[in-house]
């Protein structure tokens, strides 16, 4: 691809991002033919370059830190990365220990976009346990098991049903921060599982949920990783259809964008 004049931009590149720092390319290519992109020392915005052509480009990577809310240090840590990085989006957790914090820091901080880390497993819920039986255990507590959830998940109606009122009681609590809710996504990718998703993006739509993260993970390298780490037979068969799930598509589901 070869830029030949000064149209627009999304006509030179389809993939824009977001980076700043030093100077540094990226891109497809230094050779004189295809052009790169570039950062320059007078300017933080990457430029399209190749011979005389300059265009300038529009930012669009988006960097998120998830578990926000998880911890005192996790907050720190996603404060300073706004400030002094490059990161601008988290995702609260509403019910973890130190959500209150990252409240208080997400209101000092506007530039800052916050959304949801909806939690079903390996977490604690915003129902009260009475409420959901089935989706906590005696120490009010969801399952850290994700095979067995997620076949709960699927074929018990009734373990749905309680499902659907924790993730609404989940969208409240956001709701209730005054925050804007800028995306959703969900501990352990577990939006991916049909129940899940489905429900998140019913209970969403009344909350003004205008997009989700659609994470693409590729059979291989995942299956590298998985390998690198010992044998892990559950993670294996939760793999299969993660993957499908995360393979590309030319739609997204109806109401809300993907991330």
């Amino acid at each position: 691809m070869e830029p030949t004049g000064s149209g627009g931009f999304e006509e030179l590149c389809p993939c824009p991002f977001e980076g700043y720092g030093g100077p540094g390319f990226l891109g497809p290519g230094s050779d004189g033919k295809n052009g790169h992109l570039a950062w320059f020392e007078d300017d933080r915005n990457p430029r399209w370059t190749s011979g005389k052509v300059e265009v300038p480009m529009v930012r669009k990577l988006i960097l998120t830190a998830d578990d926000f809310g998880s911890s005192l240090a996790v907050n720190e840590a996603i404060e300073e990365a706004h400030l002094n990085g490059v990161l601008n989006t988290a995702s609260l957790m509403v019910g973890a220990r130190a959500a209150g914090d990252a409240v208080d820091r997400a209101r000092r901080l506007p530039s800052l976009r916050v959304g949801m880390h909806l939690v079903l497993v390996d977490g604690t819920p915003i129902s009260p346990p009475h409420t959901i039986p089935s989706l906590v255990n005696s120490r009010v507590e969801f399952s850290s098991h994700l095979l067995r959830a997620g076949i709960d998940f699927y074929l018990r109606a009734g373990v749905r049903q309680q499902l659907e009122r924790e993730i609404r009681a989940q969208f409240q609590a956001f709701h209730d921060t005054g925050l804007v809710l800028d995306h959703v996504n969900c501990h352990k990718h577990m939006h991916l599982h049909p129940t899940i998703g489905r429900l998140l993006l019913k209970v969403g739509r009344e909350y003004g949920l205008k997009a989700v993260r659609y994470p693409y993970e590729p059979v291989l390298p995942s299956w590298r990783a998985s390998r690198a780490e010992g044998p892990r037979p559950k993670v294996v068969i939760l793999a299969l259809p993660i993957a499908l799930a995360c393979y590309p598509k030319k739609t997204t589901p109806s109401g809300a964008g993907a991330l």
